[in-house]
């Protein structure tokens, strides 16, 4: 109740903690936190630096299809584009193919 209250009533970012997820690994624990927090905020969590022979106007693209999906024979598409300048944002679609 608390997390709908918070981010879809109000519209503020947070992160609940259960306390004895603390009692672990503390480190790795607040580590995973922070990053959680960051996300929400819109802040890119990993980033590469863009190799100087690439143009600000370039995306970075992966397909992948893969065959027989399941009984069918079907097939299924993985498609996924950089949206910005730093390549730490990204759009991605699957696609399952008709049979044929």
């Amino acid at each position: 109740m608390l997390k709908n209250y918070l981010y879809i009533d109000k519209g503020i970012p947070h992160q609940n903690v259960i306390i004895t997820s603390l009692k672990k690994n503390q480190m790795s624990v607040c580590s995973k936190i922070l990053c959680q927090m960051n996300a929400k905020v819109g802040c890119p969590l990993w980033a590469t630096p863009k190799p100087a022979e690439l143009t600000e106007r370039t995306m970075i693209v992966g397909l992948d299809i893969y065959h027989k999906l399941l009984r069918d024979q079907r097939s299924l598409v993985g498609f996924v584009s950089s949206t910005n300048n730093e390549f730490s944002k990204f759009y991605s679609r699957i696609i399952i193919e008709k049979q044929g």
